[in-house]
This record gives structure tokens, sequence and C-alpha cells, in this order.
């Protein structure tokens, strides 16, 4: 169960966490002949698959924005900072990221991320209004082989 819960993490992280932001088409492919890739960058449908939403992580309180970045490491790659997900669900304003450092923290490692995943008998109801790691109860999460990059950027609009 375990690994379903660890596939669909990283899927909805894909899809509403750390998003490209932007997506390329290669120059020529066997399917598609040069003319109608041009004609694809340039479609509606194109311009919009390029404004993908950016991950929302909350840390202390102070909403963040992701960027992710195509790497994967390994524990003993170095320093990385803990990242709490509830897939499915979510925090404060329902973002679905909680990290315990951010950008200024003397702590902060650059986006370096290890992921903890909500265990599957905690009701996640109980964190709807959590915004910061002092707000989880650590036990109720469990670790991940999952170590990657995404640095987080400040939003205009915070909280």
């Amino acid at each position: 169960m375990k690994t379903k819960t660890i596939f669909i993490a990283l899927a909805f992280m894909a899809i509403l966490s750390c998003a490209n932001e932007e997506i390329l088409l290669p120059e020529k492919t066997e399917t598609f002949g040069a003319e109608k890739i041009s004609t694809a960058r340039n479609s509606s449908a194109m311009k919009a698959m390029k404004a993908l939403p950016r991950p929302t992580t909350w840390v202390d309180c102070i909403l963040f924005a992701g960027l992710v970045t195509p790497a994967t490491f390994k524990p003993e790659a170095g320093n990385f900072d803990e990242l709490y997900m509830m897939p499915g669900y979510g925090f404060k304003n329902g973002s679905p990221l909680i990290s315990e450092s951010k950008p200024g923290d003397q702590d902060y490692n650059g986006g370096r991320w290890h992921l903890n995943l909500i265990k599957e008998v905690v009701d996640p109801a109980k964190y709807n209004g959590a915004c910061s790691v002092e707000d989880l109860d650590l036990d109720d999460f469990f670790s991940t082989e999952n170590y990657f990059e995404c640095p987080l950027l400040p939003r205009k609009a915070n909280n």
C-alpha cells in the first residue's frame, strides 16, 4: 500500500506541485513533420500548456511557489530539508505541501527535499489549517525514499 501512496504522491507533485515552467516539443519527430510542429508551437493550446500552475508550499505560515528542476538525489548526496505532503488533500488554503525551511533561513538547502507523506490511518482533516511544521504531529507522517530538487520562490500575494 505504501508503494501506491508514493506513486500517487509523485504523480500529484508532478501535476500540481513542482511543475515545469514550460513544455518544449522536439525540433523533429517521426510522427510530425516540421510544419506541424511549428504550427503546434504557435497554437493557443501550446501557449496554455506553457503556463502550468506552480506548486504552493507553506513555510512558517508564508506561502511560496516552487519551480521544478530535473534532479533526483540519493540520501547520501548531502543535506536536504524535510517536506510534508498530504496527497489528495491540502493544508491551509488547499496547499499540498509544508516545509521545515525557506529561503533566508540559515538551514535552507536551496530547495533540496526529502519527502514525507501522511499515513493512511491519519484523518487529513486534522491539518486543514496547518501552515507550518510546528502545526504538524510528525508521527502522523512516514519517511519516503524520495529526494529531489524544487527551489522555493517568493509569492507577491502571501497568506
